[in-house]
């Protein structure tokens, strides 16, 4: 079940909060292609962008701690 949503400045990338299945989904805009599923832990709820949209923070509602997902390039790193 989708629980967060956040966008890229830009408009380019969408991050999906999936709290069912524990993951994150990073999806292409411009053509709805799921670019990347990275696994957090448990239960995702929350994400956010920095504002150069190199960087996304994504918090959990079991463990209460949060993974980054991207560098300081804006590569994605999963």
């Amino acid at each position: 079940m989708p629980i967060g949503v956040a966008i890229t400045p830009d408009g380019s990338h969408l991050y999906v909060t999936n709290f069912h299945t524990h993951n994150v989904s990073v999806i292409a805009t411009a053509t709805t292609t799921v670019l990347a599923t990275v696994a957090d832990g448990a239960a995702p709820f929350g994400v956010a962008i920095i504002p150069d949209g190199r960087r996304a923070y994504v918090v959990n509602f079991v463990d209460k701690f949060g993974i980054r997902i991207g560098d300081e390039s804006g590569e994605l790193n999963v």
